[in-house]
């Protein structure tokens, strides 16, 4: 995984094992390398990644600086 220029790009290699002498009928996933790019906003930050159960979640937060924070304005009431 790899972020540059708000962009996330996740690349995927199948180490291939040829040592084994099994053979298949059907396989149900594909044996082949992938790229996928993300596009992300200007305030959003990649906090982690994980696997589990073969699924990758990756983690983002987006961190908004305090002078783009809405701000509360009291207001006074005149009588």
């Amino acid at each position: 995984m790899e972020l540059k220029e708000n962009v996330l790009t996740v690349r995927g290699e199948r180490k291939r094992d040829d040592s084994t002498e099994l053979e298949y009928l059907h396989k149900g996933i594909s044996n082949r390398d992938f790229t996928r790019t993300f596009p992300l906003a200007e305030h959003i930050e990649v906090r982690g990644a994980k696997v589990k159960n073969g699924i990758l979640a990756i983690a983002l937060e987006q961190v908004i600086p305090e002078e783009q924070k809405p701000k509360k304005i009291a207001i006074t009431f005149a009588k």
